[in-house]
């Protein structure tokens, strides 16, 4: 996984002169985005985490590490616990790679109406996320999301935290 996590950083700072070729040369992070966005706009929790590998790693906004397919579902559970996704799309994204390993990078947008009752919220934010083939199926297996914090005071603000 360290090498796989090598290679990501180095796709990503590759990414501007790989563009142009990145959707022939990187199914892998876009096939995966994909079953992301069906399966967090469905609220299932068992779709989502059939895109991560066993030894994937996720993190969350906020949040510490969710690592392994096991906690990954236990994170995406609570979530769905506490809220019903209405909405999720990414956006701005680019999509590089070579060989086994795919990295996606862009915008997401996440709305949810808490289960418990209250307002909507929106979560807009950044990701990366970095696939690999094993045994012919494409994985996550480095999934980062963040929710920026701001600005510093004085600028406006553009991709905020949750908002009502």
């Amino acid at each position: 996984m360290t090498r796989t996590f090598a290679l990501a950083v180095a796709l990503t700072a590759l990414a501007g002169p790989a563009r142009a070729a990145a959707p022939a040369a990187a199914p892998g992070a876009r096939q995966v985005d994909e079953a992301l966005v069906r399966a967090l706009k469905a609220n299932d929790v068992e779709a989502i985490v059939a895109s991560y590998a066993e030894d994937a790693v996720f993190f969350p906004p906020g949040e510490v590490a969710q690592r392994g397919k096991a906690a990954i579902r236990k994170g995406f559970t609570e979530f769905l616990g506490a809220f019903r996704i209405t909405d999720f799309a990414v956006s701005d994204v680019r999509y590089t790679g070579s060989g086994d390993v795919s990295v996606a990078y862009g915008l997401f947008s996440l709305s949810a109406t808490p289960k418990a009752g209250g307002d909507p919220v929106r979560w807009d934010g950044r990701y990366t996320l970095v696939a690999q083939r094993t045994a012919g199926k494409w994985l996550v297996v480095s999934d980062h999301a963040s929710v920026p914090m701001g600005p510093p005071p004085g600028i406006p603000r553009g991709v905020s935290s949750p908002r009502k």
